[in-house]
C-alpha cells in the first residue's frame, strides 16, 4: 500500500521486465503464446518453462492492478491483457505441472521453480475446490523425491502445506529442516546462519522463519486469515503486529487450541475481509471500545 515505492520503484522496474520477456513469446500454431528454450533453475533446460510462464502470469496481473490503483493511463495495458489471454497454460502430466515443455520432473529437485506458481505467487487457492487437484498432485510428485532436497525445501514444503490446509503436515516438515539441521553435515547455528555440505547460506533459516509465519498468519486476495494452519499440538500461540498484504497489522491470541481474540490495526485505511476462525459469535469494537456492526458472516 506505499503508493510512492509503487509509482516510483515498483511499477517502472516491473514493467520493464515484462517488456525484455514479450519479445520472446512467439504464437504458436495453436493460437498460444509460447516460450523459447530458457532454463528452470538448477533443473533443466526446457521451453514453455514453467518457471518463467509463472513469473510472467504474474507480472501481467501486478501491473494492470497497480496501473488501475495508481490512476495511470497506461498504453500497454491492452497488451498485458492478451499476453494473460493467450499464454500457454503449464505442460502437464500425470504427475502435475511439468518443468516445461516435453520435461517432465523425474528426479528429485531441491528447488521448487516449477511449483512458483503454487508458492509463494498463489495463482492457485486452496479455497477453490477447483484448483486443489493440480496443487495436490503436483506437491505431492515433488515432495515424493527428497534425496537431493536441501534445508530450505522442507521450509518450503512446510509453507506450500501451510497454503493448502495441511498444519500437521506442515510441522512435521519444518521439524525434519530442524532435525536436519542439528546433525549430518548440515547445522543450524545460533546467529542463525546455516550451513550443508561446507557451504554457509543464509536463506534456509529464513525460509523456515518465513514457514512459522505462514502457519500463524496469512494474506492473499484479499484476505486475511488468522492462524490459518496452526497444528493443535500447539495449543496456545500468539502474535504481535504482523504485517499482512493491504498494510494490516495483526494481534491475536489463542489458547486451549482456539483463538481468543483478534486485533487489528490498518496503516492504510483498505478494506478488510477477515476470516478469524473464531468459534460462536463475535464481537467487533473499534479501539475506543465503542461495538460495531459485523460485515460479514463470522467464518
Amino acid at each position: 500500500m506505499d503508493d510512492t515505492v509503487l509509482r516510483t520503484v515498483i511499477y517502472p522496474i516491473l514493467a520493464k521486465a515484462l517488456n525484455f520477456y514479450r519479445h520472446f513469446l512467439t504464437p504458436g500454431a495453436d493460437g498460444r503464446l509460447h516460450l523459447p528454450l530458457t532454463r528452470s533453475p538448477e533443473y533443466a533446460d526446457a521451453a514453455d518453462c514453467t518457471y518463467d510462464l509463472s513469473l510472467i502470469r504474474w507480472a501481467c496481473r501486478t501491473l494492470i492492478e497497480s496501473a488501475q490503483r495508481l490512476g495511470i493511463d497506461e498504453p500497454r495495458i491492452p497488451q498485458w491483457r492478451d499476453i494473460l489471454t493467450r499464454l500457454v497454460p503449464y505442460h502437464q502430466n500425470a504427475s502435475g505441472v511439468m518443468i516445461g515443455s516435453g520435461v517432465p520432473l523425474a528426479d528429485s529437485h531441491r528447488h521448487f521453480s516449477h511449483l512458483l506458481w503454487l508458492y509463494p505467487l498463489r495463482e492457485r487457492s486452496w479455497d477453490r475446490a477447483g484448483d486443489r487437484t493440480i496443487m495436490r498432485r503436483s506437491f505431492d510428485h515433488w515432495s515424493g523425491m527428497r534425496t537431493k532436497w536441501h534445508g530450505y525445501s522442507y521450509a518450503a514444503a512446510s509453507s506450500m502445506t501451510s497454503h493448502m490446509g495441511a498444519p500437521e503436515e506442515a510441522l512435521t516438515f519444518l521439524k525434519t529442516f530442524v532435525d536436519r539441521a542439528t546433525g549430518g553435515n548440515t547445522e543450524l547455528l545460533p546467529n542463525t546462519m546455516y550451513r550443508e555440505g561446507g557451504a554457509f547460506a543464509i536463506e534456509s533459516p529464513l525460509a523456515a522463519a518465513q514457514s512459522v509465519l505462514d502457519m500463524l498468519v496469512q494474506s492473499s486476495g484479499g484476505v486475511v486469515k488468522v492462524f490459518p494452519a496452526v497444528s493443535q499440538t500447539w495449543q496456545e500461540a500468539s502474535i504481535d503486529s504482523l504485517r499482512t498484504e493491504g498494510a494490516f497489522l495483526v494481534d491475536a491470541s489463542r489458547s486451549g487450541g482456539r483463538t481468543d481474540w483478534i486485533r487489528i490495526r490498518s496503516e492504510a485505511g483498505e478494506p478488510l475481509r477477515l476470516r478469524h476462525g473464531i468459534d460462536g459469535a463475535v464481537e467487533v469494537r473499534d479501539e475506543s471500545g465503542r461495538a460495531l456492526p459485523l460485515g460479514v458472516a463470522p467464518s
